[in-house]
């Protein structure tokens, strides 16, 4: 709910596009920054990402299926903003895309949610791009998407890495077990 509303409150097709590429693809918002025309496949309705902090150097993942309003979406602004094929679709740093959606989450009503950060300063937790790339997979997760799946979208070198999402579905057990039959 919380992106959806987020995605209602841009004002902007390009902040609305950059806030959900991350909603629907998992990116990182330096990924999400990277994207280049090219990397838009409207036939397949797929993305490729170029996944950055993998070991080993960068993984390329096409992420496919994506939804078809977000890909309509997606193929007007190309159309109307013409960048070239190797210019990226969003003209901002990734500390300005950081920015962005912290701005749209408060305008939307999402309040922030503090934690100690390692350096012990607040962080805002709740209204933090990185948390929709949580949101992404968890949502996978709890639609019953193979782990392995999610992996290699989220661009994960180990399955471990990615098996911390299905602990966070884990803590809420009650939704699966009112939806089982026996």
């Amino acid at each position: 709910d919380e992106a959806h509303r987020t995605l209602a409150a841009a004002s902007k097709t390009r902040d609305r596009l950059f806030a959900w590429t991350l909603w629907v693809t998992g990116a990182r918002v330096s990924e999400a920054i990277d994207i280049r025309p090219r990397d838009f496949d409207a036939a397949a309705r797929a993305l490729r990402i170029r996944r950055l902090k993998r070991r080993g150097g960068p993984v390329e993942v096409v992420v496919p299926g994506l939804p078809e309003d977000f890909c309509r979406e997606l193929a007007t602004y190309i159309e109307l903003t013409r960048p070239t094929p190797t210019e990226r679709l969003f003209d901002f740093n990734r500390f300005r895309g950081l920015r962005l959606i912290r701005g749209l989450m408060e305008k939307a009503g999402i309040p922030p949610e503090y934690r100690r950060g390692p350096k012990g300063s607040r962080v805002d937790v709740k209204r933090h791009p990185h948390a929709w790339r949580h949101g992404f997979a968890i949502n996978l997760i709890a639609q019953g998407k193979p782990l392995d799946v999610v992996k290699e979208l989220l661009g994960h070198a180990s399955i471990l890495t990615t098996h911390v999402y299905s602990r966070a579905i884990a803590a809420n057990t009650r939704p699966f077990m009112e939806a089982t039959h026996f």
